[in-house]
């Protein structure tokens, strides 16, 4: 059993840098191991890790901490290269049904 007076790990992401969107990808695939506490405070969104009661042992929260951020920043750089590749691949798509004959 963890230690419930563990004070767990802050992690302050730039609001105008990093989607909502991208922390919350982050925060769900590891929610396995923490359970986290988001709050917006001014420009920044905070998020208080800690580490799950039943989190296998050996797990280091620093270690996963760090791999939230790295995975926010590639959520993030993943939804801005769909929003700048969206009209290539509609234009793409569009073409390739309409070759098809099972689009009127």
């Amino acid at each position: 059993m963890k230690d419930s007076l563990d004070p767990g790990v802050e992690i302050r992401f730039d609001a105008g840098f990093i989607s909502k969107d991208a922390i919350k990808k982050a925060l769900y695939r590891h929610g396995d191991v923490v359970t986290f506490e988001v709050s917006i405070l001014a420009n920044e969104l905070c998020v208080a890790l800690r580490l799950r009661s039943d989190a296998p042992a050996g797990v280091d929260l620093e270690i996963v901490a760090e791999q939230l951020r790295l995975d926010a920043v590639d959520y993030d750089l993943r939804e801005r290269i769909a929003e700048q590749t969206a009209p290539l691949r509609n234009t793409i798509l569009a073409y390739t049904f309409s070759r098809t004959g099972l689009m009127s």
